[in-house]
């Protein structure tokens, strides 16, 4: 965010915020760009010389030991690996990186879902590092999540706790587990990374092929997330080596060398020395895991479906789900038990970046450690984080689709061809994640989004449930996406809705029956954003510059006034209800709704702003929200009606 004070400032001082800003604008447009930008282009967009550019460029890369931003024949490119450094460096000196609002909010769901007896405010407030007050308006967002999942939140004195259905609680821990992570890097990974991820994979897959090796899918994105870290600037320092067959390794330096010509980013020989040891123990000649001892399957089965029990996730999926995470502890015993050591690969840095999955695998470690009489080290944990961090990303990327448990009993072809046509008639919308063909199926333990079934269900899986014929007909397939896109059209309801109460209070709100002109009514709502500290003085400029370039009023008498700079401290919303209308240009508005959108919640702006404006364009729903717009608690009432229906 750009950094600015509100005193008055001296000529000088003004030219050194307009180069701090110039500066902070030329790190944003490259950690934009996908590919290395010239400083003529540069130059263009900070209204500079290209000689200024490069000045800038010499400043940012000055005193350090890695340069920032590295200049190619074809322009200037940014470093993200050293831009991670230093940013997270940076936070490191002022504060052990607190949580944002909507991070904290997940978090405190998480933790009261989780938890096996009722936790205590203060020591709560301790824990997320906030204020008493901080966490009482928190749980007063949690209250409302949790009524769109029937479940409530209990009290008496000091002590809370989370009470409803097993369901509910798994459906709501998974939609907190499985968003975003709240880190700006992170978040354009997530977007913009899938497709390299993907290609990554298809292309380590057939050079094993080519070689005469073939990998259990499970397996194979393992390795593949391993080396997709590493290109990310994650190599590793594989320094527990052992002899391997010249086959072994031939091949290990055939996938490497492809990586690193796919990259165009060398790997080092450690890279090898750790696929070769992956190979060694992963490689199967058939899908059942040969050489993997059932024991150590056995355990590593009751260890995951622990995690699963405790974090309400749905890592297993029967057990060749496991097969390679299996493998993986078969080798790590074999080590430890000749008392071979391994350096730790990631360190803080990934842990920081990556700290669900670090837990989930810091707690897959200790039962693992309970069940077969062992110490696990950290580095060894980090290498369980891959494992469980690739089958957590499977069902992150899943999520983008609505799930299947299909229900068709087992007879000749009918099962798989009721599949078939499900997969193609449903067109990507969603896909058949479960295939069940005993006659009489229990499915409600792990329900997907959507139940397709053949048969009756003794049991309610508390999803929509859309019943076929075993020959699943054309009729059926239509009733099926029907059912699939009203799911899908609630999930991205409940997303918008969680998105609401995650980036407003009611000290975001002020009703007023005051006569206010449009400018008075965009400093109200400036006020409210800056007194929680989401925005600095500037923001402001920025609105009345956006106002100025095409008004952001609507014809349904409300108005959502924003900055052109996604640059907020934190993503926020100020909420602004008048009884007598404002004069907006050719409008007037009774309804504002100014957004301040931070850098990692772009995402958030074009669904909340896309969500809402076609909400509000129906004037029934304008009218419900100004005539509950005396109280927060009232409008949010009338807004959750509207959202979720």
């Amino acid at each position: 965010m750009r950094t600015r004070t509100a005193a008055p400032l001296r000529e000088d001082d003004v030219d050194v915020v307009a180069k701090a800003d110039r500066l902070e604008r030329l790190l944003r447009e490259l950690h934009a760009a996908s590919r290395p930008v010239s400083a003529r282009a540069l130059a263009a967009m900070l209204q500079v010389t290209d000689r200024s550019i490069r000045s800038y460029v010499k400043e940012l890369n000055e005193g350090q030991d890695d340069d920032l931003i590295r200049s190619t024949p074809s322009g200037y490119q940014l470093d993200r690996r050293v831009y991670r450094i230093r940013r997270e460096h940076a936070a490191g000196r002022t504060t052990h990186r607190s949580l944002d609002q909507r991070g904290r909010l997940n978090e405190l769901a998480r933790i009261l879902l989780t938890a096996s007896e009722e936790c205590e405010v203060f020591e709560l407030a301790d824990r997320l590092c906030v204020s008493p007050s901080t966490l009482e308006a928190d749980l007063g967002r949690v209250r409302l999540l949790l009524r769109d999942h029937e479940l409530r939140l209990r009290r008496h004195g000091s002590y809370i706790r989370i009470d409803g259905p097993e369901q509910r609680r798994r459906r709501l821990i998974r939609q907190i587990l499985l968003s975003p992570v709240d880190d700006e890097l992170e978040s354009d990974r997530h977007r913009t990374h899938l497709a390299r991820r993907r290609e990554l994979t298809r292309g380590v897959r057939s050079v094993l092929a080519d070689n005469g090796v073939v990998l259990n899918e499970y397996v194979l994105l393992n390795l593949c997330t391993h080396l997709y870290i590493a290109l990310e600037g994650y190599p590793i320092d594989y320094s527990g080596r052992a002899a391997y067959d010249a086959d072994v390794l031939t091949i290990a330096r055939a996938v490497t060398d492809w990586v690193s010509r796919w990259s165009e980013r060398s790997l080092p020989d450690s890279e090898t020395d750790f696929v070769a040891s992956f190979l060694a123990v992963s490689t199967h000649r058939n899908a059942d895991g040969e050489g993997l001892d059932p024991a150590v399957l056995d355990v590593v089965r009751d260890c995951v479906l622990r995690l699963d029990d405790h974090f309400l996730l749905r890592l297993y999926d029967g057990d060749e789900s496991l097969v390679g995470l299996a493998i993986h502890v078969q080798d790590m015993l074999a080590r430890l038990r000749a008392g071979q050591r391994i350096d730790r690969p990631f360190g803080a840095d990934f842990q920081l970046g990556h700290p669900l999955v670090h837990e989930l695998s810091v707690y897959f470690s200790h039962a693992v450690e309970t069940a077969l009489d062992v110490e696990i080290p950290c580095s060894e944990t980090d290498f369980l984080a891959l494992h469980l961090g690739s089958r957590l990303q499977q069902l992150m990327d899943a999520e983008q689709q609505v799930t299947i448990t299909l229900v068709v009993p087992r007879f000749g072809s009918v099962a798989d061809d009721a599949v078939r046509r499900l997969n193609e008639g449903l067109h990507g919308l969603a896909v058949v994640e479960r295939l069940v063909t005993e006659i009489d199926p229990e499915v409600s333990r792990r329900p997907s989004d959507v139940v397709v079934t053949a048969v009756d269900l003794d049991v309610d899986p508390s999803v929509p449930v859309v019943r076929i014929s075993p020959l699943c007909t054309r009729s059926e397939v239509d009733a099926v996406r029907q059912a699939v896109l009203e799911e899908r059209q609630r999930a991205q309801r409940h997303q918008v809705w969680s998105a609401l109460v995650a980036f407003t209070d009611e000290r975001l709100f002020v009703h007023t029956e005051t006569r206010l002109n449009r400018d008075e009514a965009l400093r109200t709502c400036h006020s409210l954003l800056v007194r929680q500290a989401a925005v600095d003085d500037q923001h402001l400029a920025d609105v009345l510059d956006r106002e100025r370039r095409a008004s952001t009023a609507f014809g349904g008498r409300f108005a959502m006034p924003h900055s052109l700079y996604m640059d907020a401290a934190r993503t926020a919303l100020a909420v602004l209800t008048c009884t007598r209308p404002i004069p907006w240009g050719d409008h007037e508005i009774n309804l504002v709704i100014m957004m301040a959108v931070s850098h990692r919640d772009r995402a958030v702006f074009r669904d909340v702003l896309d969500e809402l404006v076609r909400i509000l364009s129906d004037p029934a729903g304008v009218d419900a929200l100004i005539g509950a717009g005396t109280s927060y608690s009232r409008l949010m009432e009338a807004l959750r009606e509207l959202v979720i229906g």
